[in-house]
């Protein structure tokens, strides 16, 4: 992730985490079967989250990856 971030070049006060065993999307309810692709997957998203609430989900549909999801989108949203 950090290099995900540095290649991003995201703000030092981003934080980017992964959810390898995807007890997070599941309990967010956005997993996906991906059958013989990968199994049970999250769905791609982008969240902003200040104080323990959500204040922006950003969310694929499927499997798609467009600009819904994308860091330069989010910062777009919060900054308003």
């Amino acid at each position: 992730m950090k290099a995900w971030k540095k290649s991003l070049a995201a703000p030092e006060e981003l934080i980017m985490l992964s959810d390898g065993n995807g007890t997070f999307a599941s309990q967010l309810g956005i997993s996906m079967d991906t059958g013989g692709f990968g199994g049970l997957r999250s769905r791609r998203f982008a969240m902003y989250v200040e104080d323990g609430v959500v204040k922006v989900l950003n969310l694929e549909e499927g499997g798609a990856f467009t600009d819904k999801s994308s860091m330069l989108k989010l910062l777009d949203q919060i900054k308003e």
